[in-house]
């Protein structure tokens, strides 16, 4: 007689459980890491614009909320993990150099 074979792997479970708990915190800390990079560097851009930096770091902070949530949404539909870490790095990245290009 054959053998019955489980179409679960116990070994393939376990392995995709890792890799969603991984991708929740890349989502999580990573999301959040790359909006407050950009609500830091649409904070020193918008004073140059005319608007008082209060009024700027006031609007921006509501916006961060915003940013945070495409960022997630986006974050979700990737299918690689790899995809979405160059994604947050390079939106965390475009606000440092914001950040960096208005302190000159």
């Amino acid at each position: 007689m054959a053998e019955r074979t489980s179409i679960i792997d116990p070994a393939t479970g376990a392995r995709r459980w890792w890799l969603v708990a991984l991708r929740l915190l890349v989502l999580i800390v990573g999301g959040y890491a790359a909006a407050s990079a950009l609500v830091a560097g649409t904070a020193h851009v918008l004073p140059a614009t005319g608007l008082a930096r209060s009024e700027a770091v006031a609007l921006v902070s509501m916006c961060g909320f915003g940013f945070y949530l495409a960022l997630l949404i986006w974050g979700f539909s990737q299918p690689h993990l790899t995809r979405l870490v160059l994604g947050f790095t390079l939106a965390g990245g475009f606000g440092l150099a914001l950040m960096m290009a208005m302190r000159v």
